[in-house]
C-alpha cells in the first residue's frame, strides 16, 4: 500500500509518489532537519518479506554509497524507520532518457554530451569493482545540473568467477514482464552472456551502453522483436545491428564505437569503460575542431608547453627501462587463449593514409582492423595523440602483438610549412614512441611489435636497416621489433588495397606464428 502525504518516517515528510519499481516506491520528500527535498525509495512488502529481495535493496543502498560523483544519484542516508527499509537519496527533477527519446533521436552535439557522462558514471563504478547490469534509458535522468545514473538495485560487487561459480538466481523486472528465477536485468539490453546465464564483468554493461548509444542516435533500440523469445534471439544471433544504416549521417568515429561496444563476444567489444570516454570525446573535438577556426592555434600552444618536457621524459624512461626488472616466468602475465593485438594510431589530419577513411572519420587503425578481420585474433584500438600516456593500459592488456603507426604520437599540425619545427617535432614524437615500445618489451617478452610506415623507412636504408638502428639503441627489442612499408608512398599508401592487405595479413600471421594454426 503506497503511503500517504504527511505520512512521517523519522526526520522525513512523505510528499508525493514519485514512481514505482519492483523493489518498492519512490516518494518526494522534506527532510525537516537539514530542510531539503529528498527521494525515499521505500522497500515493498514482498522485499521485507523476502530476505533474498531484502538483501538485494540493501545492496543497492550499499553499491550507491561505495560511489561519490557527479553523474551518479547521491545516497543520503540508510535507515529502518516505522517498520520500513528505506534508502535516502537526492530529489532530482527532470525527465528521464527513456522520456526524451520519446521525441526521436538526438542530434550528435547532444548525444556525445549524454553519453560521456554516462560512460563517465560507469567508469567510476567500475573502478569501485561495481557492475550497474541494469542500465536503460529509464535509469539515466536528465537535470538541469547534468545527467544522472539511477537504480543500482541490481548491481552486483565485481568477483573474479571461479570453476565451479554459478550465475545468480534471482529474479528481474523486464520491459516485457518478469522473467521469476532466472534473468538479472532488462532485456532489450542485456548483453549475451547475461541472457546464457554466463559469468558477467564490466563488459556487460559496456554492451548495454552500446543500445543506449544506438536508441539515441537512431531513435529506435538495437535490437527487436516480437516477443521476448524473439527478442533473445536478436541479441544472440551474429547479425549485429549498424547505427549508420539507419542515419548515414552519423560520425562514422560514433558508429564504430557502437558497434565496438554491441559485439557478441566480450572480448570483441571495448573493454574499459574509461576508454569509451575518451574515445566519445575525441569524437566531440572533431565537430568541435570542424566548428571552429581556432581549434590549430590552441593545438599548436598545447604543443609547446607538451614539447618542453616529451624530450625530457624519453631520457627519463630510457632510465625506468634499464632500472626496471625484467619479467621473469613467476610474474609474466598468462597466455592469451586467442592472440591480443593492439592497434596504435592517431585520428589526427595527416596521419590517415586513404582519403576515403578520413571521409569516414575512421583511422588506419580501423582498416588494419578489417585487414585482420579473417585472423583468429582478438583486437584492441588505441587512439593516440601528442598529448597520449596510457603506457599502463596497453601493457594491461598483454598484448602478444602492437600493430603501430611510426608516427602515432605526432600532431603533423603543428610547425605545418616550417620544415625545421616538423622534423624536430617528428624525432621527438618517433624517440617517444620507441621508447614506449622497448618499455612494453621490457614490461612483457611475449610482446611483438610491427611498426608502419609510408615514407620514413626508405630513407634509412630499409626496413632491416631501421630495424638494426632501433635495436641498437634499446636492445631489448631485438628479435621482437618489424618494420612494414606501406606500398605506394605518401600519395598511394593505404590498406584498403587488396595487395597491401594481404602483405599485412601475411606478415602478422609470421610474427604471430598463425600460420601453423
Amino acid at each position: 500500500m503506497a503511503l500517504e502525504p504527511g505520512t512521517r518516517l523519522g526526520p522525513y515528510e512523505i510528499l508525493e509518489l514519485a514512481g514505482a519499481g519492483g523493489m518498492g516506491d519512490v516518494y518526494r520528500a522534506r527532510d525537516s532537519r537539514l530542510r531539503r527535498t529528498v527521494a525515499i525509495k521505500v522497500a515493498s512488502a514482498e522485499v521485507n518479506a523476502d530476505p533474498q529481495f531484502l538483501a538485494r535493496f540493501q545492496r543497492e543502498a550499499r553499491a550507491i554509497a561505495a560511489l561519490n560523483h557527479p553523474h551518479i544519484c547521491a545516497i543520503h542516508d540508510v535507515a529502518s524507520l516505522a517498520g520500513h527499509e528505506v534508502i535516502v537519496m537526492e530529489y532530482l527533477e527532470g525527465e528521464t532518457l527513456e522520456q526524451r527519446l520519446r521525441r526521436g533521436p538526438m542530434p550528435t552535439a547532444e548525444l556525445l554530451a549524454i553519453a560521456i557522462a554516462i560512460a563517465e558514471a560507469l567508469a567510476a563504478a567500475h573502478r569501485e569493482g561495481i557492475i550497474h547490469r541494469d542500465l536503460k534509458p529509464s535509469n539515466v535522468m536528465l537535470t538541469r545540473s547534468g545527467v544522472k545514473l539511477l537504480d543500482f538495485g541490481i548491481a552486483k560487487q565485481r568477483e573474479i568467477p571461479g570453476p565451479d561459480s554459478t550465475p545468480s538466481m534471482l529474479a528481474t523486472e523486464t520491459a516485457f514482464g518478469t522473467i521469476e528465477g532466472t534473468l538479472i536485468g532488462t532485456v532489450p539490453y542485456m548483453a549475451p552472456e547475461q541472457l546464457e546465464l554466463k559469468p558477467i564483468d564490466p563488459r556487460t554493461d559496456i554492451f548495454a551502453f552500446g543500445c543506449v548509444l544506438f536508441e539515441m542516435a537512431t531513435g529506435r533500440p538495437a535490437f527487436a522483436g516480437a516477443s521476448t523469445a524473439a527478442l533473445v534471439a536478436a541479441i544472440l544471433s551474429d547479425t549485429r545491428p549498424v547505427a549508420v544504416k539507419t542515419d548515414a549521417s552519423l560520425p562514422r568515429g560514433l558508429d564504430r564505437i557502437i558497434s565496438a561496444c554491441l559485439a557478441r563476444n566480450p572480448d570483441d567489444r571495448c573493454q574499459h569503460a574509461g576508454d569509451l570516454v575518451r574515445e566519445l570525446r575525441w569524437v566531440n573535438e572533431d565537430l568541435t575542431d570542424r566548428a571552429s577556426p581556432t581549434t590549430a592555434a590552441t593545438a599548436s600552444r598545447r604543443w609547446r608547453v607538451h614539447v618542453a618536457w616529451a624530450s625530457a621524459l624519453v631520457a627519463a624512461v630510457i632510465t625506468a627501462i634499464w632500472l626496471l626488472p625484467r619479467a621473469g616466468p613467476e610474474n609474466l602475465p598468462a597466455p592469451n587463449a586467442v592472440p591480443v593485438i593492439v592497434l596504435m594510431d592517431s585520428p589526427l589530419p595527416g596521419r590517415v593514409y586513404d582519403p576515403r577513411t578520413l571521409a569516414e572519420g575512421s583511422t588506419n587503425a580501423d582498416d588494419v582492423t578489417d585487414v585482420l578481420r579473417d585472423l583468429h585474433v582478438a583486437i584492441r584500438k588505441e587512439n593516440t595523440s601528442a598529448a597520449w600516456h596510457r603506457e599502463e593500459q596497453v601493457v594491461a592488456e598483454n598484448p602478444d602483438l602492437i600493430v603501430a603507426h611510426l608516427s602515432c604520437l605526432l600532431d603533423a599540425r603543428v610547425g605545418e610549412g616550417q620544415t625545421a619545427i616538423e622534423e624536430h617535432l617528428f624525432d621527438v614524437a618517433e624517440n617517444r614512441f620507441i621508447v614506449f615500445l622497448a618499455y612494453v618489451a621490457a614490461r612483457n617478452p611475449r610482446t611483438r611489435f610491427i611498426v608502419y610506415s609510408r615514407s620514413v623507412f626508405q630513407t634509412h636504408g630499409g626496413e632491416e636497416q631501421w630495424v638494426a638502428e632501433q635495436v641498437a639503441r634499446l636492445p631489448v627489442l631485438k628479435g621482437r621489433l618489424n618494420a612494414f612499408i606501406v606500398p605506394g608512398g605518401r600519395e598511394k599508401a593505404s590498406f584498403r588495397e587488396p595487395q597491401t592487405a594481404q602483405l599485412l595479413r601475411t606478415r602478422v600471421a609470421h610474427v604471430l606464428d598463425l600460420a601453423r594454426q
